[in-house]
């Protein structure tokens, strides 16, 4: 949760709260919920945040 730095990135952001955490890369989400098969994917769906995650971003990206 503190992780770099805050907020979303230009291109990849991960998104994190005490039990959870995906990152979307270039408008992709990369997720192990909400994705086809079983495991981690990648999905176009993107999930609504607002309060329940915590964005942080790698500096320059």
């Amino acid at each position: 949760m503190n992780w770099k730095r805050r907020g979303k990135g230009k291109w990849i952001t991960v998104y994190s709260n005490p039990s959870h955490a995906y990152m979307i890369v270039a408008g992709l989400r990369f997720d192990t919920s909400m994705t086809p098969g079983n495991g981690p994917g990648w999905s176009k769906s993107l999930r609504s945040t607002p309060g329940r995650f915590a964005a942080r971003h790698p500096g320059g990206f």
